[in-house]
Parts: structure tokens; sequence; C-alpha cells
């Protein structure tokens, strides 16, 4: 299924035509990222994880994004109230594994998820992935030194993952990866320094949500979340681009998502990086 920056460009047309709304049940500490994050990228943010409305909240929008990031058991049944919910109108959904490195809990709330429901999008770091393929824990900076382009082990635990579970893994770390379990998608753009700003991820979760929400089919949510990252990390580019030396990293957050607002098609086809590859 390889995917050209022109053909992906034209989705930026229907994203631009309709406003998704996306149900968050999110890290606390970066909401605001997220809720910011979708906006900038046309859709509608409605934040609610309170056990009495996350039904029907979840029955009235069109993608439902779950983090992991602030966990505990009624943020759990919040999750779960959601997911069935979902279920029951095929809405997609997209979990973000965040800390599932550090905790049972949470990597043992993946696992009930991933088997009880239906999960579009799995997101997370490398060394995410690598914890919840039972492989050796390994730390974020244990991982800074493992290239995903280079490392066909990793790439085929984690295509594994994916074929089991019939979803799509998207890892974001010091390079960006998409995988069905067949085709594999390395978005190259991006700049190293925005991976140690604080709410980056949900900037990533909120735009790749947004997306999800318009896909019709699996092939059309692999091409929605390709444009999403792939927009990032152009908008990333051309922060640094214009960066002033006094810019700090709170700075570069802010005119991050003002890129995103204002990105144009001709920034996408000129400077957009994709490597596909495909094996069986």
């Amino acid at each position: 299924m390889q995917i050209s920056i022109e053909a992906l460009t034209d989705i930026l047309d229907v994203q631009r035509d309709n406003q998704p709304l996306i149900h968050c049940i999110s890290n606390l500490v970066t909401i605001n990222d997220l809720a910011q994050s979708i906006l900038c990228y046309n859709g509608k943010p409605i934040i609610a994880h309170g056990i009495e409305e996350v039904n029907e909240v979840a029955c009235n929008a069109k993608g439902l994004l779950l983090n992991l990031g602030t966990l505990d058991s009624n943020r759990v049944e919040a999750m779960e109230k959601s997911l069935k919910a979902t279920r029951k109108k095929n809405i997609p959904v997209l979990v973000d594994i965040e800390g599932i490195d550090m905790s049972f809990f949470r990597r043992q709330t993946t696992l009930s998820f991933l088997t009880r429901y239906n999960i579009d999008i799995l997101k997370g770091k490398l060394s995410e992935f690598k914890r919840l393929v039972k492989t050796d824990n390994v730390s974020n900076t244990d991982s800074k030194d493992i290239t995903m382009i280079g490392n066909h082990k990793i790439r085929s635990e984690i295509k594994e993952i994916a074929r089991k579970f019939r979803n799509i893994l998207v890892v974001i770390d010091e390079e960006c990866y998409v995988t069905d379990g067949f085709s594999e998608f390395f978005i190259m753009n991006g700049d190293k320094k925005f991976r140690n700003i604080l709410g980056i991820d949900s900037i990533f979760n909120g735009a790749i949500a947004t997306g999800m929400a318009l896909a019709n089919t699996k092939a059309e949510m692999i091409r929605y979340i390709l444009i999403s990252i792939t927009i990032i990390g152009v908008c990333e580019e051309l922060v640094i681009q214009k960066k002033k030396e006094s810019d700090g990293l709170f700075t570069l957050k802010q005119h991050l998502l003002d890129e995103i607002y204002n990105i144009k098609k001709e920034d996408l086809n000129k400077m957009g990086n994709i490597i596909y590859e495909f094996k069986r």
C-alpha cells in the first residue's frame, strides 16, 4: 500500500471540511495541549471521564481517544464504559499506552483492552511496545540508541501485535513508525528538540485521533495517520527554521501549534518524507 505525499495532501481538504467530535479520556497533565492540538487540526475536543456521562458522550462522538498517562481504577472503569459504547456504534478508538513500561497495572489494562475490545490504533514509544511484547524492560533512556528502521527483530515483534489484534500500531520516538502488521511506514520528518517538550505526545494524539475519525476503512485510516504525523513533523522543521535564539521549549510548542493550524499543501509536498516497506 505505497502512498505518495501528493496523494496524502489531498486528504488535507477533507480534513479541513469536517470537524469531528473527539471524546478524550487522557493524561490530565497535558490535557490542554491535547485539546489545542485537536482544535488546530480542525476537530472538536470534549474531555469527559466521569462515569455518569462517558457512555452518552462516547455515543455522540466520532472518535474515542484514551491515554493511560494518569491511570487509576475509576479512570479504567470510565474507559471501559466508553469502549463498550463505541463498540455498539463502530466508533474508531485510539489508545496511547503511555507508561506501560513503568507498571504492571498499565500493562495489564492495555492487554485487557486489546483482548476485549476493538482498538483501531495503538500508539506509544518504542520502550512501551517492547514491554508490551514481554521483551526485556527497556527504559526510554535505553531505547535512544535503538533505531526502528535498522532493527528488523523489533519491527517483527511490533508487527506481530498488529496482526494478532488486527489494529494499526504507531510508534512515536526518535523515529516515527506506522504498521498494520504488513505494510510499514517510516515518517522521516521532525526535529529531536521537540521530543523533550512536555505535551508533544498529546499533540500527536490529538492530530491522529482527529484524522482517524474521518476514515471509513482501515486503508483510509492509515492514510489519515500518515498525514497527521507528517504534518507535525514538517511543522516541527518549519518552527526550527524560523526559530529565534531566545526561543525556549514552551515557545517552540506554541509555534508548533500555530504551524499545524496554518499548514499548506505546498510545504507538505516539498518537505514530506515517508519511507515504505512491505513484507508478509
